[in-house]
């Protein structure tokens, strides 16, 4: 602790009144007008109390960023294995806290007050990202292969740490993605797999993609470039492979496809995350015995539907003509989205040449129109849906009707009934088996949504398993199982890949 005391023995009863109102005061004020006059007042103690304790005004501040009177932990990477994700996560957390109106002023009085007293500058780096911890991180990722072994570790700290200090101070928006693709400016790639052809790194400039190991065999081929749209950003992936599946020469048997697609209300999320608290997900899949591809698409503050739908779709085929190069199997694919991924999943396993063998749908967004009814916003143009479909579902119910895989398969019905459906229909005859998972307790995406998707289903001649999950908010938050969800996805998975079709 920032001690410096002289004479008698603190009072902790004095020490806490003293830090709480310095605390209090800072928030309010900031550091230049943050006085040992106004603390002693606030804290019912003299002046020349304070200063036996604590030789300035800086070394209180300190006391408190190590008392966790100012911030509310530590921001600590987690180690799930992956290091570029748990740099993302890391990342994506600060920026969160940075962007939270009522912390952006106490982290710019922060930011002010380590220029004036160095201590203060050393304990909030702690808190925000602690050199040693970040360094221990990335020494285990050099251990994994995930990071270069030349790496120049202290000074990727400062790159991080320095990022973040310049959002505080400039309260700058944080676009999508920034994370991630910070982490990957960063950290660059690893280095070179087997050549894959037609595969390169999402820089361009990089050469062929990076690769990583994960525990139990697993391999990661990251920033695989699948799409280019005119006028976009690149468009990547990350491959995991399981321990069955290789390039090159001495080849397994091939691997099933797990097609997987973020959520984020088509506005944010990035291919890193999975969305559900489920340790290791991506690795654990692909320990299965799947190919898992975690797939980026343009958000809706790049383009409006149908760009993502087209992006997925362009992913699977992609990897389709490669399957040869990556030993996975094209023929046997499972679709497997979360909220606004599992609604854009949904849509490319509806179209006629998908070819997927199932879906896993996690509390998606299945009718547009009745979705923001429910959510009184049918004519709100800043809501989630309204932005990806560029008018609201009140403007545009036909838009909307389109970007809605229980209406769209409404319209199929329609369709091959001959009755008129206003745009010509061509989705697929018979729709996949699906799982479709929601809690009951879900205020972004209400039940009611996933019940009306399985009786679409059903009416269409499909098979589905509809799991209500009792008391699960958005992303199965709260007292819920989601070891057991994420194990009974992955047993589905493993019997639609394993069916004979006919």
């Amino acid at each position: 602790m920032a001690d410096g005391r002289r004479g008698a023995a603190r009072s902790e009863t004095a020490r806490l009144a003293i830090l709480r109102a310095t605390a209090a005061q800072f928030a309010e004020r900031g550091y230049d007008q943050l006085s040992m006059e106004g603390i002693a007042a606030a804290a019912g103690v003299g002046k020349q109390t304070i200063y036996r304790w604590w030789p300035s005004k800086g070394a209180l501040v300190a006391e408190c960023l190590i008392e966790d009177l100012l911030l509310p932990d530590h921001f600590t990477p987690a180690d799930t294995g992956d290091v570029h994700a748990d740099f993302t996560a890391w990342l994506e957390v600060v920026f969160d806290f940075i962007a939270d109106p009522s912390n952006a002023s106490l982290m710019r009085s922060l930011v002010a007050a380590a220029t004036s007293n160095v201590e203060v500058g050393l304990r909030l780096q702690e808190k925000i990202g602690s050199a040693s911890v970040l360094i221990s991180r990335l020494e285990t990722g050099i251990a994994a292969g995930q990071v270069r072994a030349d790496a120049p570790l202290p000074e990727i700290v400062e790159a991080f740490v320095g990022s973040l200090t310049l959002r505080a101070l400039s309260g700058a928006p944080v676009d999508p993605g920034t994370a991630a693709r910070m982490v990957d400016a960063v950290l660059g790639p690893v280095s070179v797999p087997a050549v894959v052809p037609g595969a390169r790194g999402a820089a361009g400039a990089r050469g062929e993609p990076a690769t990583s190991a994960v525990a139990g065999g697993v391999r990661v081929l990251r920033d695989l470039v699948y799409a280019e749209p005119t006028g976009f950003r690149p468009l990547a992936l990350d491959l995991h492979l399981p321990p069955t599946a290789a390039t090159g020469a001495h080849r397994g048997d091939p691997a099933p496809l797990v097609l997987f697609v973020h959520g984020g209300g088509w506005r944010s999320g990035s291919r890193r995350e999975f969305g559900p608290d489920v340790r290791d997900a991506f690795a654990r899949i692909a320990a299965a015995g799947f190919a898992v591809a975690s797939v980026d698409y343009r958000l809706s503050g790049e383009a409006v539907f149908p760009a993502q739908v087209d992006d997925v779709a362009a992913a699977l085929a992609w990897l389709r003509v490669r399957a040869d190069a990556f030993g996975i199997d094209g023929a046997r694919v499972v679709a497997w989205g979360e909220s606004a991924g599992a609604t854009i999943a949904s849509l490319v396993a509806l179209r006629a040449d998908a070819s997927v063998r199932g879906v896993v749908h996690w509390y998606g967004p299945t009718n547009l129109i009745e979705h923001a009814r429910l959510l009184g916003r049918t004519n709100d143009p800043d809501c989630a849906e309204a932005r990806w479909l560029g008018a609201t579902a009140g403007e545009r119910p036909d838009l909307a009707a389109g970007a809605s895989p229980a209406l769209v398969l409404t319209a199929g019905a329609a369709a091959r009934a001959g009755a008129p459906t206003g745009d010509a229909y061509g989705g697929v005859a018979v729709p996949p088996p699906f799982l479709v998972v929601n809690g009951t307790s879900d205020d972004a995406v209400p039940h009611a949504q996933a019940v009306e998707f399985a009786d679409a289903l059903a009416a269409a001649g499909g098979e589905v398993e509809l799991v209500l999950v009792d008391g699960a908010r958005h992303r199965f938050e709260g007292d819920v199982d989601r070891e057991a969800l994420f194990e009974h996805a992955v047993g589905f998975a493993r019997r639609a890949v394993s069916a004979v079709r006919e």
